[in-house]
């Protein structure tokens, strides 16, 4: 395989992933935060090429035919799963959803927001922290939302100025 083409399209991708990929849309006191609309569309064509393509490399190079032709559909999938990333803040309430999960923070019932940090070790013994809000309502339930993507790390700053403002106690471990 021919290196240009390979160092293009990585040098292709670490540019696209420092122009910024998280996009704040406010409407009104409605504040959207999604992945720009590049960034999921650009995964999913990438494992749509992906597909074909690994089937044509096939009889050239078999180890790089079939990882390119098992990697596209997954590349695709994971597209959705962007595509998907949301959090919705508002003056009533704090709302994060994803293609298999949500979260609904309404800001009437809560009463206390934690904001932690979890050591995990991960394969190899590497070390990786993870970091958390919990959010705590006064009829004692809580909801744990684990600060994981791009998305919620440019939401959950302006969710804590709204919590600040309410009086509602913080309790930051970090």
């Amino acid at each position: 395989m021919n290196r240009r083409p390979a160092q293009f399209l990585i040098l292709t991708a670490l540019i696209l992933s420092i122009t910024g990929c998280v996009s704040e849309h406010t409407s009104g006191s409605t504040q959207t935060f999604t992945y720009e609309w590049w960034l999921p569309f650009s995964v999913i064509l990438g494992g749509i090429v992906a597909a074909p393509l690994g089937w044509v490399l096939r009889s050239k190079s078999e180890r790089y035919g079939w990882g390119l032709l098992i990697a596209g559909p997954l590349f695709a999938v994971f597209g959705a799963f962007l595509y998907s990333e949301r959090a919705v803040l508002d003056d009533s309430k704090f709302v994060t959803s994803r293609l298999f999960n949500s979260h609904e923070v309404k800001f009437e019932t809560l009463k206390l927001v934690r904001i932690t940090s979890e050591v995990v070790t991960g394969r190899r013994g590497r070390k990786e922290t993870k970091f958390y809000v919990t959010c705590t309502r006064a009829d004692g339930t809580t909801a744990k939302i684990g600060v994981t993507n791009a998305v919620l790390e440019a939401a959950i700053p302006k969710f804590i100025e709204k919590v600040a403002e309410r009086n509602i106690q913080i309790i930051n471990e970090l």
